[in-house]
C-alpha cells in the first residue's frame, strides 16, 4: 500500500467513524454491539443454511457472545441492548438478541465495505 493509499483509506475511515459517532450519539460501543448483531444476522442468512442444510431461521447472539466478540463487559452490553431494543434496532427472544433493522446494508456498513477495498486480500 502506498502512502497515498494509506492516506485515502485513513480519511475514509475517519469519515466513517465520525458518522458512527454522530449516529450513535458518541457511543462507539453501541455501534460495535449493533454491528456484531448485523454480522451474526448476515451469517445466519447466508452461511448457516449452506453449511448446515438448515432453513434460514435467524438465531441471534446471547449477551456473553456479544461481550466476547466486542470486548465490552457483559453488564455494559446488557444496558446498551435495552436501549437498542427501545430504539427498535434489536429484538430479544429466548435469551438471544437479533438485529431487526434493515437488511444490514445501512449507509455505514455499506461504506465500510465499499470505501475500504484496500483491506481485501491481494
Amino acid at each position: 500500500m502506498t502512502l497515498n493509499d494509506s492516506y485515502s483509506v485513513g480519511c475514509k475511515l475517519f469519515e466513517i467513524l465520525r458518522q458512527v459517532r454522530s449516529t450513535h450519539h458518541g457511543d462507539l460501543e453501541e455501534y460495535l454491539i449493533l454491528y456484531s448483531l448485523v454480522l451474526a444476522d448476515t451469517y445466519d442468512k447466508q452461511v448457516r443454511p449452506i453449511a448446515d442444510g438448515a432453513s434460514s431461521r435467524r438465531q441471534g447472539l446471547n449477551l456473553l457472545s456479544v461481550s466476547e466478540i466486542t470486548g465490552i463487559p457483559r453488564e455494559t452490553v446488557r444496558r446498551k441492548m435495552v436501549r437498542l431494543i427501545a430504539a427498535g434496532s434489536v429484538a430479544r427472544s429466548d435469551g438471544l438478541y437479533r438485529y431487526v433493522g434493515d437488511d444490514g446494508s445501512d449507509d455505514i456498513t455499506t461504506r465500510i465495505f465499499q470505501d475500504l477495498p484496500s483491506f481485501r486480500a491481494a
